[in-house]
């Protein structure tokens, strides 16, 4: 039995969603000035909630590589998905780090790591 017309239509519009936020994460990825320490295990890229998530980032990657899956994955374990700007990066790591010397003179926070 074929599923109902608003289902299938919901299920295409996922998969189309699902290529499209891939597609704006890479460009954010190639745009971005991320530093090592701000990649720490999508802490500081896509996820708010990661620590929530997974304290331990072993338990919640790797993430499956399709894009489809990989946003039902993320979207099934709660994920808070964001795309933050440098700024809001920046907040948060120093929120989540303040002991750690982010300033070199010169350089921005998140290129300074």
């Amino acid at each position: 039995m074929p599923a109902p017309e608003p289902v299938r239509e919901a299920g295409v519009r996922f998969v189309e969603l699902a290529h499209r936020y891939t597609a704006l994460r890479r460009l954010q990825e190639l745009y971005s000035r991320w530093s090592p320490t701000q990649r720490c295990n999508g802490e500081f890229m896509e996820m708010r909630n990661r620590r929530e998530l997974a304290p331990n980032a072993a338990v919640l990657f790797p993430f499956p590589e399709d894009p489809t899956r990989r946003l039902k994955y993320l979207l099934d374990r709660g994920a808070d998905l964001w795309m933050p700007t440098q700024a809001e990066r920046d907040a948060l790591f120093d929120e989540r780090r303040p002991t750690r010397s982010r300033a070199v003179s010169g350089v921005p926070r998140s290129v300074s790591g």
